[in-house]
Order: structure tokens, then sequence, then C-alpha cells
């Protein structure tokens, strides 16, 4: 953030005849205007935690505001200060916006690289070592990441008997993923088989799961940056979602979540979101986005606070 005049410093007296001086320049007006900005940002952060218990602190600060505007220019709303008003009135128009600010994007099999390198890789290693399965999609907005999984467990001849969860701090994302239904802009990565066998039309566009990958999957509310999170998996899948965070929620969400991790487990984050050092939480990488848990003797390095994902 920068100001034109530093705190306390007066400007220079305009020169005798010239009225209120000379104009700032176009740069410097910017500026003011840009830090007026943040610190009306700043206020509607410690505002909307108070009125929903969303922190946006942990969220980088330019990209969160950014969305915010869009979404007040959307809405016709003039300032910050009405937007939160409106928000602390209107409970459907609060969850209508945390909805947008958490930008819940979800599609079966994105990113199939990934589900590839699970389905050959990590998935029958660990089928191998353990025959049961404990599986968390973090922060899995309407329930396609879970239910790939499921869906890939099933062709493998391996769908029952495991437990697979599905997290999310939107409760409206969370009932359409327990309900199971979908549009065709969320299967436009599943393979055509796949979609012939688990997907049933209901619908010009509109499709339903198959009630038995449905009954696989258990949803539950939970906020990853305030509450604790669960242990004890040997899949985490955690994607899209550290790209948002600011560098050292980032570096702390990493580190809790290979604490839910088995030994030997694996955690897989989204294609942009590489740990450049794996190590210091106690990883090591085995392909493009996903990491495994050291064994026993080897528990994640307490590392610098600084540690950069």
């Amino acid at each position: 953030m920068s100001f034109t005049l530093s705190h306390g410093e007066l400007p220079p007296a305009p020169e005798p005849g010239t009225g209120a001086g000379t104009a700032p320049a176009a740069g410097e007006r910017a500026s003011g205007a840009s830090a007026l900005g943040t610190l009306e940002f700043q206020h509607f952060k410690r505002r909307l935690l108070a009125i929903a218990g969303f922190d946006l602190e942990q969220y980088k600060g330019e990209q969160m505001e950014r969305r915010t505007r869009q979404w007040m220019q959307r809405m016709g709303i003039p300032t910050m200060a009405a937007l939160a008003r409106q928000l602390g009135q209107d409970a459907s128009l609060r969850r209508e916006f945390l909805d947008y600010l958490t930008i819940n994007t979800s599609q079966f099999f994105r990113d199939p690289s990934t589900f590839e390198a699970l389905r050959r890789r990590v998935l029958p290693g660990l089928l191998h070592a353990t025959g049961r399965l404990r599986i968390w999609s973090a922060g899995c907005s309407i329930g396609a990441e879970p239910y790939t999984i499921a869906i890939i467990l099933d062709e493998m001849g391996q769908g029952a008997g495991h437990y697979l969860l599905g997290t999310d701090i939107d409760d409206d994302a969370l009932e359409r993923a327990r309900a199971g239904e979908y549009h065709d802009l969320h299967l436009t990565t599943v393979p055509v088989e796949t979609k012939r066998r688990y997907f049933r039309p209901t619908g010009p566009g509109r499709w339903s799961l198959d009630p038995g990958i449905r009954e696989r999957v258990w949803f539950r509310h939970h906020d990853l940056l305030r509450d604790p999170l669960p242990a004890g998996f040997h899949l985490v899948l955690c994607r899209h979602l550290l790209i948002y965070l600011t560098q050292p929620s980032q570096a702390a969400l990493i580190r809790r979540l290979a604490g839910s991790l088995m030994p030997g487990g694996f955690l897989v984050v989204g294609g942009p979101e590489q740990i450049s050092l794996p190590a210091e939480y106690g990883l090591e990488r085995v392909e493009h986005s996903i990491y495994r848990r050291k064994p026993a003797d080897a528990p994640p390095a307490p590392g610098p606070s600084s540690a950069r994902p």
C-alpha cells in the first residue's frame, strides 16, 4: 500500500494565485483510491468474520477484494458497508455470497491425469496394503470429487467397504452433493462408458448419479481453516483451494493435512498448487500434484513457520 504523503506530513502550500494547487498526477490519484479501497476492504473483512465466521485474512487479499467488488457490481450494491449490512440481514444472500466467494467449481474427473495416476499407481498399492481405505475429499463442494473416487474404486472391483468422506464449509453445496443431481457442465470430462454406467438422464442437460455410488460417500460441514482436522486417512484430496490462501495459511494447512494422513498415505493438491519443499512437511513427491507421507520412522519435520509450499 502506498500513499502520496507519509503519515503526519502536510502537503505544500499552493503557490499564490494558483487556487488549490497543482492537481495530483493520475498515478497519485490511483494510489490514493487504491489505499482507500483497501482500507474499506479491511473493515469489511472484520464485519464478515463477525457476521458469518468466515475469515478472509487467510485468503489472498487482492484476489478476494476483486471478487467482492465484482459481486457488488453485479448486485448493484454501492459500498462494502452496505454489503455488510445486507449480509447481516439476509441469510440467503449471505449463503449465496459465500458460495460465490469460495468459488464452488466442481467437475467429475477434473484434471483427468490426476485421477488416472490415482487409479494406476496410488489406489492399487493402498488396496494391497490395507484393504479398506479411509479417504477424505476436503473442500468437496457439490461432491464430484469424492464421487469420482467412489466410481474409480467401483470400476476397479473394489467399491465396497471403504470410508469416503466429503467436507465443505458450504451447507447448500453439501445438500446438492447428497442429492447427487448434476448438470452437463459437471460431466464434461467423464468418459463415455463411465457416464453411461453411473449416470441416468433426468431431463434436458440433467443427470442423476447412481444411488449405489451415492450411498458410499458421507458428507459433513467442516471449515478447513478453523476446525480441527480429522485424521487417520490413507488418501486426502485438497485441490484448488491452496492457490487462494496467503503463503502462511498455505504452509499451515499443508502441515495439518499431512498430519491427517496415515504414514505412507497420500495427499493430492491441485495442478497449480505444487509443494516446493515437501520434505519440510514430512512428504515426498510421487507424481505431479501427488505427495506421500513418509513412513512412521520419518514423521513430518517441524520446519520453520516461514516454510513455503
